[in-house]
């Protein structure tokens, strides 16, 4: 698959998808996660 046959935010979404565990671990991950409870229960 080429590069340009995807729209900006595919190509957004596919780098951020590599970056964020590579460089914070998971923590964005877990503090999303950590809120849904937190709503579901409200």
């Amino acid at each position: 698959m080429r590069a340009n046959g995807l729209s900006e935010t595919v190509k957004l979404v596919m780098l951020l998808g590599r970056y964020m565990p590579d460089n914070h671990q998971g923590c964005y991950y877990a503090k999303a996660q950590n809120l849904a409870r937190v709503l579901r229960a409200a």
